[in-house]
């Protein structure tokens, strides 16, 4: 009976895990579909300011200091993220230095043996994704000092099997420049001014929900995973119990005949 009862426990252990595994998968579900909500706005945004600075025409970014933002993950689930994006920030580091770097992720700075103070914190919400890009355009403000083009390392997509792809997004999105840009005179070249600043904003607000996004995928890519193997071990379980107590039965009855013979 022992057997049994080890059996049965093993049983409504994983009956157990497969509950933790299915109300997680929801829950990562309903995230999974509210970032590429939020995704889907601030690609939006981002191609309106594309547009709106385009119609000046392509400028020469003269003198601009190279700032690489890189934006990781603090999940534990999905350390791959942050292995990733380490590695392409270092590829880029030696293929071309930039003057400063931001990092989005306290375990993505662990990984890159950074102190993990220095390093900004993920993004919940919506709001504080944007709150969080302005942060960052006055930190890199502050530090850099003068003009600056961004480079952006994130986790572009996942694929089929749930491995990150990871992206270095050099500009914008092309917006269709006039051939002729706009002279910058006067109020034009305020208006520039102002259009550089929105595109910037506009990409690193793309980049922290596109990570999220990709996040929130890869979580549920584990814990849909999860869910199902708990359920395969859940009926192997089911079978291995239902055979034991099959054995056990005709056991008991062949004691029974046994002792009537006696």
């Amino acid at each position: 009976m022992s057997t049994l009862r080890q059996r049965e426990a093993r049983l409504a252990a994983w009956r157990s895990f497969y509950g933790i595994a299915h109300a997680t998968r929801l829950y990562a579900l309903g995230q999974s579909a509210r970032w590429a909500e939020h995704l889907a706005t601030a690609g939006r945004y981002l191609d309106a300011c594309a547009a709106l600075r385009g119609r000046a025409g392509a400028q020469a970014e003269v003198g601009a200091a190279t700032v690489a933002l890189a934006v990781g993950t603090d999940l534990g689930l999905c350390g791959r993220l942050n292995r990733e994006v380490a590695a392409a920030l270092e590829r880029r580091r030696d293929a071309d230095p930039p003057a400063f770097e931001v990092l989005v992720g306290r375990r993505l700075a662990q990984r890159l043996d950074r102190d993990e103070e220095t390093a900004l914190p993920t993004p919940a919400t919506f709001a504080a994704a944007e709150g969080l890009a302005a942060r960052i355009e006055a930190m890199i403000d502050a530090r850099v000092g003068g003009p600056w083009r961004l480079v952006v390392v994130v986790t572009h997509r996942l694929s089929v099997e749930g491995v990150p792809i990871v992206a270095l997004l050099e500009r914008a999105p092309d917006p269709g420049a006039p051939a002729e840009p706009v002279r910058t005179l006067g109020a034009v070249g305020a208006f520039l001014a102002g259009a550089d600043a929105m595109v910037r904003h506009a990409r690193i607000l793309h980049a922290l929900c596109l990570s999220a996004a990709r996040e929130a995928e890869a979580r549920l890519f584990r814990m849909t995973r999860a869910e199902d193997a708990s359920a395969r071990s859940i009926a192997q379980q089911r079978q291995a119990l239902g055979r034991l107590r099959q054995e056990l039965v005709t056991q008991e009855m062949l004691e029974v005949t046994a002792r009537q013979r006696r």
